[in-house]
C-alpha cells in the first residue's frame, strides 16, 4: 500500500518505489502481476495479445473454453 502527504506524492511512489509482495503469495502470481505491471509498456505481458498470458504458469490447468461457455 503506498501512502503519503498529497496525491501527487502516492503517485510518486506508486512511480518510483518497489512493491513488496506479501510472503505468502504463490511464485507464480507475482511474476504475472510483475509481467503485467512493467514499467515498460512495451515490455508488458499481454501488449500484442492475451495468448500470452493465458500461457502463464499461474493459468495452468485453467480451461478457458469452459469459462467462456458459461
Amino acid at each position: 500500500m503506498f501512502k503519503g502527504k498529497n496525491n501527487k506524492d502516492i503517485f510518486d511512489k506508486i512511480l518510483k518505489q518497489d512493491v513488496f509482495f506479501p510472503w505468502c503469495m504463490e511464485p507464480d502470481c507475482i511474476d504475472l502481476i510483475e509481467k503485467l505491471t512493467n514499467a515498460d509498456p512495451l515490455a508488458r505481458l499481454g501488449l500484442k495479445n492475451t495468448q500470452n498470458i493465458k500461457k502463464h504458469p499461474f493459468f495452468e490447468g485453467v480451461n478457458f473454453e469452459a469459462i467462456w461457455k458459461q
